[in-house]
């Protein structure tokens, strides 16, 4: 009993073994399909009046001139961003439904793992976090690409500021959950792996 518990943290420690923090140019994202105009339209005139951005005479031409190549290379993230925002989900729900299964086995055999029900809630937020913030890093990347740039660099010049901001974001929970892959998990199974080891001890196993 005790062994199976020992092998079984260390396989979702393995599992959480792959770096978890999303490049600049591997962001995930969630399924945008079509927002509505004027939800978008709305969202820019926020944006606009969050950043004010004044563009000279010959910046608005240069923004101009060279935004669609700009929206060009923001497609191309937005376009790898649904199998990679998959990837993750699969990997923070596979580490959520593991632990659970842990802490079903531990409780089973009467030891106190209060402390791996704390790192399940943890998770389950940064998991939730990472969800929220991938969707807004996804829908700024949209307001980029479909804005009318040419005549409206202002708004483009706006819509890259939320794509940064955005971006920020995701980075920021994704480097929290590689955090608590780095820390907290190795100081739970430790704890965990004395316990074992403890009861085990104390029954002659």
């Amino acid at each position: 009993m005790y062994k199976a518990l020992f092998y079984c943290s260390v396989a979702i420690l393995g599992l959480l073994a792959a770096p978890l923090l999303v490049s600049a140019q591997d962001q995930p994202s969630g399924v945008i399909g079509s927002f509505a105009d004027d939800a978008r339209e709305a969202r820019i005139t926020k944006l606009k009046e969050t950043y004010r951005i004044s563009l000279s005479e010959k910046e608005t031409e240069l923004v101009s001139s060279r935004c669609t190549e700009a929206q060009k290379s923001l497609q191309k993230i937005s376009d790898r961003l649904n199998k990679t925002r998959s990837e993750r989900d699969a990997t923070y729900s596979s580490v959520v439904a593991a632990l659970k299964q842990l802490k079903l086995r531990f409780d089973d055999a009467q030891i106190d793992a209060s402390n791996l029900e704390l790192l399940i809630v943890s998770y389950q937020q940064k998991h939730t976090n990472f969800q929220v913030n991938a969707s807004d890093y996804d829908i700024s990347l949209q307001d980029s690409v479909t804005i009318d740039c040419k005549s409206d660099p202002v708004g483009f010049r706006a819509t890259l500021e939320g794509v940064r901001t955005a971006r920020k974001d995701l980075v920021r929970i994704s480097s929290d959950i590689v955090e608590s892959t780095n820390s907290s998990l190795p100081t739970t199974f430790d704890s965990l792996k004395l316990r074992l080891l403890t009861n085990g001890e104390a029954r002659g196993e």
